[in-house]
């Protein structure tokens, strides 16, 4: 749990919703209610209120007189577009303002000094034909209770865990094999509405889900099958009749498999991959035998398992036990980093190796933690579950599920409202939205019945998007992974689009010469209305053939099979076109000199019979950037950037860097043309740059009127060769707070030699927490180093070999009982670098407890072979985050300091750190 400033009198904020979740419909009226509690300051006469909206402007406001004896003061708003509200309130007195800071009473996760609601996109009523028109093919659910009630939302699926500890506390009495008790209680309900879909998860992998009077220990299965399958059966039963208009019902076996497997040893009993294709091959004869035609999904993995691990559950035969896939997708934000589309592509290609078809893909739960000490981020939270939930229903996932329906304990950043119960308990009484939840309502919206066709990455470097076909109309969702830029769509012969935003604000965009002017930004857009004729999913977009690579001022001439003679006619947006009569009627491209890398789409027709096609044109960038990495040269923190020149004569680029505002060129060069080259750009700052940070910068790499702008992180933290000359990038320091709120600190000093990289971190922590054992030190006083060998590898695997890619490697150091210990979470071999307790291959390391100065050191030695390398060499940059666990003892909750991100919140070598053997 975070800490807050407690308050002795303020207001309570109440939206006059009709539920418990301060949703409103679209078209509802509006009011507010403040409500005077507690001491309030002597001087006050008043208050002032402001709501902002998700861009944080102010867009309603108002002061409010207090009346003698009276408490609450209703605020009529009348209809407010849909979106996401914020409200704040200061107490006002004859002077002014008397609070600086806002008065609105705080409570559960919510942050001090403010309320929220929120109008949906939609009317319930609206929804639920939508959603009965619709039925299984919908895509879009939550995983979470019912609170949101998803008739606001406009959602459909969620997921319900087949809990046999809480069905049957004591051994049902079942009657000659009858249905147990319970069960026939639950038959008693009436069935759930029409629009309600549910995937019904078993969680036989799980023991504290096993009732005590069916455990039999820590082994696998830690049960009698017997008597786990009777309520296997039982459960079917129940979801049969609460889900009759169901046709066919889903079910899971498990739930988040792979925290059982030994290299986790998060949850017993410990499985095999042979012992989870045991469970689902059980559990699928029952529960086909009971609803014949049932779905079952497989093997619902915690996060973006690598595809070896897949291969080797798929040699077990554990695709002839399901009919489907699962996953629980879960990565570090932002989801474009995380290369979710690759992950996809490569498990379905390699299923399809193995069954012969493809198999759909069932995203069942994902989400991110919101908040980052006392800080709620909220809406970058919501850009990043609407942009995962793009991703996965762009790739084609037959649902996805996103994660949780509120904040709840131990996790109060993961919900899409806050939690308004004090404890932040399950089931509370009050919720209040983030902005997350309207734009998943939007997204619903949007999307619930769409279908996709493909990704549109072909837009920009930093563009995302993908097309999706509503009711046989293309909808396009583009957005940008950096800065809001502006962006020219080819929008065809229509006379303006519909932009659609992440919270449901329509704007009608003009459309002139077939280009449509959008700002894309890092919030998602919906864009409907584009010409259907180069958009729809029939046309050449939606394959690789389609596809033209061109360089600004390049023509390029084309042949199309069309059965007939040739092309009739053609025409092109933002490029011109023509047909070459000479040449076999072919298309002639000719993209203009000033064209910015996107794409363009030609259209023609081809003769007889006025056959229509598209083909599409990728202009590429003139000076093409292959790479851009931090570096090192001469003891100066700079850039590497390596290019190609894309074009067929002789170019000269420059590079600039963005320094105080303005940017400052260091490189112009020539390139011969079709060559590569890397140069190193000095970025041009001095020693006073704190090593634990990385620096923000900006690149522009010009040729002619073609300019790539890119965002970098630099780091300049180094190594210190042994015996040599000090560096002054080689210590850094974190502060922050620590378990009992006092603030804690790490001094880190790292250096190496030909066989080992050498870390010495002293922690100032008022308290000493030992760990009970080694693979649970992360739960308390400790400190985890992570290290990537490849740091400019940019996959997290090789879909192509099924092997992971990235080299990277994470160890645990702790005291326990007074004495050092080592536990190796991740290794990318574990043949030779095997996981788990490695205490004994690491001798040359101390850990001691000074507690006169409340200081811990640890002074760590890690050897080469231990990363997987031979030696270490002057110059190798290494993939690098190190994370201070800090628990103060029972009844405290375990915080951290991190030296780079990547370890506490995610396990993603993408967001480690860099360091340099100087």
């Amino acid at each position: 749990m975070y800490r807050r400033e407690t308050q002795a009198g303020g207001l309570i904020f109440s939206p006059n919703s009709a539920n418990k979740n301060n949703l409103f419909e679209r078209g509802e009226p509006v009011s507010l209610t403040f409500t005077a509690w507690g001491d309030i300051p002597a001087d006050t006469t008043g208050f002032t209120y402001e709501l902002r909206d998700y861009a944080d402007a102010r867009v309603y406001n108002g002061t409010v007189t207090f009346e003698s004896g009276k408490k609450e003061y209703v605020v009529p708003l009348g209809v407010v577009p849909p979106g996401f509200y914020e409200a704040r309130a200061f107490f006002t007195g004859s002077g002014g303002a008397i609070s600086a800071r806002s008065c609105i009473k705080a409570s559960g996760s919510m942050p001090a000094g403010m309320g929220t609601f929120a109008v949906m996109p939609t009317t319930v009523e609206e929804n639920k034909q939508r959603m009965q028109k619709i039925g299984q093919d919908a895509i879009l659910g939550f995983m979470s209770p019912p609170y949101l009630q998803p008739e606001y939302v406009g959602t459909m699926w969620d997921v319900d865990g087949a809990r046999w500890g809480n069905a049957e506390k004591d051994r049902p009495v079942r009657q000659d094999g009858d249905t147990a008790p319970w069960a026939k209680e639950a038959m008693k309900q009436a069935p759930r509405p029409k629009y309600d879909l549910r995937i019904l998860n078993f969680m036989a992998n799980h023991s504290s889900d096993t009732p005590k009077w069916a455990a039999k220990g820590d082994g696998y299965p830690g049960f009698d099958w017997g008597d786990y399958l009777l309520f296997v059966r039982d459960r079917v039963r129940v979801q049969k009749q609460q889900y009759p208009h169901m046709n066919p019902r889903v079910y899971d076996a498990a739930w988040e498999i792979e925290m059982n497997m030994e290299h986790i040893k998060n949850a017993k009993p410990l499985h095999t991959f042979e012992n989870i294709t045991e469970t689902y091959r059980r559990a699928r004869e029952v529960i086909l035998a009971e609803d014949p035609g049932a779905i079952i999904i497989g093997p619902c993995t915690p996060g973006l398992s690598p595809v070896s691990w897949y291969r080797r559950l798929f040699e077990t035969g554990f695709l002839s036990t399901v009919d489907a896939l699962s996953i629980h997708p879960y990565h570090q934000p932002p989801p474009e980093s995380a290369n979710i589309p690759e992950h996809l592509r490569a498990i379905r290609e390699l299923a399809r190796r193995y069954t012969g078809k493809d198999l759909p893909v069932y995203s069942t739960e994902l989400g991110y933690r919101g908040i980052s000490g006392s800080t709620h981020k909220y809406r970058e939270l919501a850009r990043f579950q609407t942009r995962s939930s793009l991703i996965l229903m762009g790739e084609g996932v037959r649902v996805h599920l996103p994660f949780y329906g509120y904040d709840f304990p131990g996790e109060p950043g993961m919900g899409y409202s806050f939690n308004l119960d004090p404890k932040l308990g399950f089931g509370p009484e009050k919720l209040a939205p983030k902005p997350g939840l309207p734009a998943l309502a939007v997204l619903s919206k949007e999307l619930l019945n769409a279908k996709p066709v493909r990704d549109l990455r072909f837009f920009g470097r930093n563009i995302w998007g993908y097309l999706f076909s509503r009711e046989g109309a293309p909808v396009l969702v583009l957005w940008t992974t950096e800065d809001e830029l502006p962006f020219q769509l080819p929008a065809g012969d229509v006379t303006s689009v519909d932009v659609i935003s992440m919270m449901g604000t329509t704007t009608k965009v003009p459309v002139q010469n077939g280009m449509a002017p959008i700002a894309l930004g890092l919030s998602p857009v919906y864009i409907s209305g584009v010409d259907k004729d180069i958009y729809g999913a029939a046309v050449t977009i939606a394959a690789s053939g389609g596809m033209i690579a061109a360089a600004p001022g390049e023509t390029v001439r084309v042949g199309v099979v069309t059965g007939g003679p040739g092309v009739a006619a053609a025409r092109g947006w933002g490029v011109a076109a023509s047909v070459d009569r000479a040449q076999s009627n072919a298309l002639v491209i000719a993209v203009p000199p000033d064209a910015k890398p996107t794409a363009f789409p030609v259209a023609f027709t081809a003769s007889p019979g006025g056959t229509a096609g598209v083909r599409w044109v990728v202009v590429q960038e003139i000076v093409l950037v292959l790479g851009l990495r931090s570096a090192m040269e001469g003891g100066k923190p700079g850039l590497s950037l390596t290019v190609k020149n894309n074009s067929t004569a002789p170019q000269s680029f420059s590079a600039a860097i963005l320094r105080s505002g303005a940017w400052k060129t260091p490189l112009n060069a020539d390139m011969k043309s079709g060559s590569t080259s890397t140069f190193f750009i000095d970025a041009g700052i001095g020693t006073g740059v704190d090593p634990a940070k990385p620096v923000e910068v900006s690149v522009k790499v010009a040729a002619g009127r073609n300019e790539t702008v890119m965002k970098q992180k630099l780091y300049v933290l180094a190594a210190n060769r042994r015996g040599a000359a000090p560096d002054p990038y080689a210590t850094a320091t974190i502060r922050g707070a620590g378990s009992s709120g006092k603030t804690d600190s790490a001094a880190i000093a790292f250096g190496w030699d030909d066989g080992n990289l050498y870390i010495n971190v002293d922690v100032a922590d008022d308290v000493q927490a030992e760990p009970d054992e080694a693979a649970l030190l992360w739960q308390a006083d400790s400190i985890q180093v992570a290290v990537d060998l490849e740091p400019d590898a940019d996959a997290a695997y090789n879909p192509l070999v099924g092997q992971i890619g990235k080299k990277n490697c994470e160890i645990g150091f702790a005291l326990i009982k007074g004495k050092p210990a080592v536990y190796r979470y991740i290794s990318f071999d574990p043949k030779t670098m095997p996981t788990g307790d490695m205490t004994a291959r690491f001798a040359a390391i101390a850990i001691v407890r000074n507690e006169d100065t409340r200081t811990t050191s640890y002074r760590i030695a890690i050897p080469a072979k231990e990363l997987g390398i031979d030696a270490f060499t002057a110059g190798k940059e290494l993939g690098i985050a190190l994370l201070v666990n800090d628990a103060d003892g029972a009844g405290t909750h375990r915080t951290g300091l991190e030296l780079f991100d990547g370890i506490m919140n995610g396990k993603d070598p993408s967001l480690f750190g860099r360091v340099t053997l100087k």
